[in-house]
């Protein structure tokens, strides 16, 4: 499977930033001991102000999923909203929270009011969410290419 690894690129020395780039190789090198050939991408603030542009950077490397480990950039995490949106319109799997659930948490966690997230506001951030879990059929894998449970378990019983 090709898998492409997504961060955001930018000039900062914020240890959590930073962290993210560490988790960036070390999920590359995990998925490639497994047999998947994965890529990287980051993403600047440049490339959000034009999604052809954008969605071309992505799709040249014809990735079969997308392991997002996009967050916003330091100075500006609401585009983390905006990236999981344009992800959601490429029709392309990724992994990580879709648009509503991270605009849900935006929208209720504040430095002055804390963060936390009523039943109510959930429910009508989520719509969109739970209208997509009806449509889907559950016996219809995410990834029909992924081994089903029962031959990862028979693998790891030949090895």
């Amino acid at each position: 499977m090709r898998i492409l690894i997504v961060t955001a690129k930018e000039d900062t020395e914020r240890p959590d930033v930073l962290d993210t780039l560490t988790v960036r190789y070390m999920v590359a090198k995990a998925l490639a001991s497994v047999g998947h050939k994965t890529y990287v991408l980051g993403v600047t603030k440049k490339d959000l102000r034009s999604f052809d542009v954008l969605e071309n950077k992505i799709k040249r490397f014809r990735p079969d999923c997308i392991f997002n480990l996009f967050e916003g950039f330091s100075d500006d995490s609401k585009k983390e909203v905006l990236f999981a949106t344009f992800l959601e319109s490429l029709n392309i799997p990724f992994t990580g929270n879709g648009s509503a659930a991270l605009q849900a948490s935006l929208d209720n966690c504040s430095k002055e009011a804390g963060c936390s997230l009523s039943r109510k506001s959930l429910k009508e951030k989520s719509e969109g969410i739970s209208g997509w879990r009806k449509k889907r059929n559950p016996k219809t894998p995410l990834m029909p290419n992924a081994p089903s449970p029962q031959a990862r378990t028979n693998r790891l019983a030949t090895n």
